[in-house]
């Protein structure tokens, strides 16, 4: 239990210690593949985010008539889990290793000038904010000019959160819990023409004594915080609503809209709802970064939600998101994709080496059928040791050619002629053969670098077709398919018959095909 209620503060310090060594472009790339990983392995959390993502994208009022398409909305879903990676990676770095390099984050800020005439009052400044973007990104910009409040829940374990409070506190940041305690240091703050800074969208499934009320939110009914509205109320305080969203260059943009003076005769409900109107159309306009991975709408039933179909998507009377999930190899190969566009030949290429001899170690069909294959080819007198060196090469150039396909298009001309030996003579008869528009057939096989032989190929303007087996499940096939095309290679399958072979050579393509798959066999 101990190392469960501890497992945040560790995750934390290893990210701390590992990931502010990284570069941003990496260490961003990475959180978000981590961040994805987090929604395939926790389905509750992933429904949720799916409901929250339809519920944005087809209410009327955010004057967008956007068809509900299952696929995007999935898409969506991922990519707020991937960015939401990217920002606690941010946050990280923010508190542990550059807190004082804000500006490097920050490409723009829009509205200061709606702070100052909010504070322009006299009594005091409610920020209204939501969980979309980098929510720590803008009370530090906040904080570098004025000093700010913030209501905020403490962060388990409490290691974890006196290491946040604390870096809070160096960037002008005071924290004080949604307490009986806390709420007394709000009114003396606004008293005093203070700025403080509350979350609003943090749904419950009934009215409590809490102070929470029932409200319209993206044309729905839910019970939220009325906190903004009772201080407003009480202080005459004007509120502004702001975050900080993340560009397509990694940075942030903070922005505050103008402020909103109640008068006396404004009801709690009607605060809320001036409020919420003002941070629906920033949720509506980046539904990837609103980080709202629980139910918003718990006291809505499904049909007030969705229609019939995604009723039985989304609320589980049909598990189709089940089909969706992606297996161990397409994760591994996707995080392979990614780490192979960052890291240099060497690197990649010891790294996919050490996996080639973890995955030859595990007993299974490959690596028994590898051995066996090979003492047919060496011979039956050869011993065991050097069968099993032969293993071993063969694995590690297997993943070599890993190492060529994850990186992809980044091998350049220079690199494959200086590490080839076969840009001879022949090749200028296999360009002759394509110049006069008649097409090739490379006969090949599953020997040496036939990655590599793929990208000698593109790099000599040789249009290729490649003629490779169908891997398995089906979206690890199209993964190795998508990222091969990247580089300008067509894909034909051993099934798809002879007329898109034929195609492929009356275009004039080279069309390589490897003889020596065997499909498996039905047990």
């Amino acid at each position: 239990m101990l190392l469960v209620k501890n497992a945040p503060l560790m995750a934390w310090m290893l990210w701390a210690r590992t990931g502010g060594k990284l570069p941003r472009g990496v260490r961003l790339r990475l959180a978000g593949l981590l961040g994805e990983a987090a929604y395939w392995v926790m389905p509750a959390h992933q429904r949720a985010t799916l409901r929250n993502v339809w519920a944005v994208r087809t209410r009327e009022h955010v004057g967008r008539q956007i068809k509900a398409s299952r696929d995007v909305d999935r898409r969506i879903a991922r990519e707020s889990w991937r960015n939401y990676g990217r920002v606690l990676a941010d946050i990280v770095d923010l508190v542990t290793v550059r807190s004082a390099g804000i500006n490097d984050l920050v490409s723009s800020v829009d509205g200061w000038e709606n702070i100052e005439r909010g504070l322009s009052s006299g009594r005091g400044l409610i920020i209204a904010c939501a969980h979309v973007g980098n929510w720590e990104v803008a009370g530090t910009v906040l904080a570098s000019r004025y000093p700010v409040l913030a209501i905020a829940d403490a962060i388990p374990p409490d290691a974890l959160n006196r290491i946040i409070s604390d870096s809070r506190s160096t960037r002008g940041i005071r924290t004080a819990p949604p307490t009986l305690a806390g709420l007394r240091e709000v009114r003396r703050v606004l008293s005093r023409g203070g700025i403080v800074v509350i979350l609003v969208d943090r749904p419950r499934s009934h009215r409590d004594a809490s102070g929470f009320s029932e409200v319209t939110f993206m044309g729905l009914r839910t019970w939220l915080p009325n906190g903004v509205s009772r201080f407003a109320i009480a202080s005459g305080a004007p509120v502004v609503a702001a975050g900080a969203v993340m560009d397509a260059n990694s940075r942030y943009r903070v922005t505050a809209s103008p402020p909103m003076h109640f008068g006396g005769g404004a009801t709690v409900e009607s605060v809320m709802s001036t409020v919420l109107g003002a941070l629906e159309p920033l949720i509506a306009e980046y539904p990837s970064q609103w980080f709202m991975f629980r139910d918003m709408w718990p006291c809505e039933k499904p049909s007030r939600l969705e229609d019939t179909t995604r009723s039985q998507l989304l609320f589980g009377l049909r598990s189709a998101t089940t089909s969706t999930v992606p297996s161990p190899q397409e994760i591994i190969l996707q995080a392979g994709f990614t780490i192979g566009s960052l890291l240099p030949r060497e690197a990649l290429e010891e790294i996919t080496g050490i996996a080639g001899m973890v995955a030859y170690s595990v007993p299974n069909n490959r690596s028994v059928g590898l051995s066996h294959n090979l003492a047919i080819v060496l011979g039956q007198t050869i011993d065991h040791a050097s069968v099993r060196n032969s293993v071993r090469a063969s694995v590690g150039l297997h993943f070599e050619n890993y190492a060529d396909l994850l990186r992809g298009s980044r091998i350049g001309r220079e690199e494959i002629e200086a590490r080839s030996e076969i840009l001879g003579p022949g090749w200028d008869v296999v360009k002759a053969s394509i110049g006069r528009g008649t097409g090739a057939i490379l006969i090949s096989a599953h020997f040496g670098r036939v990655e590599l032989l793929g990208h000698v190929l593109e790099n000599l303007d040789i249009p290729v077709t490649l003629m490779v087996e169908r891997l398995r499940p089906s979206r690890l096939h199209e993964l190795v398919s998508r990222n091969r095309k990247r580089d300008r290679f067509s894909i034909l399958t051993p099934d798809v018959g002879a007329r898109p072979v034929w195609r492929a050579l009356d275009r004039g393509d080279l069309l390589v095909s490897f003889t020596d798959w065997v499909p498996p066999v039905a047990p």
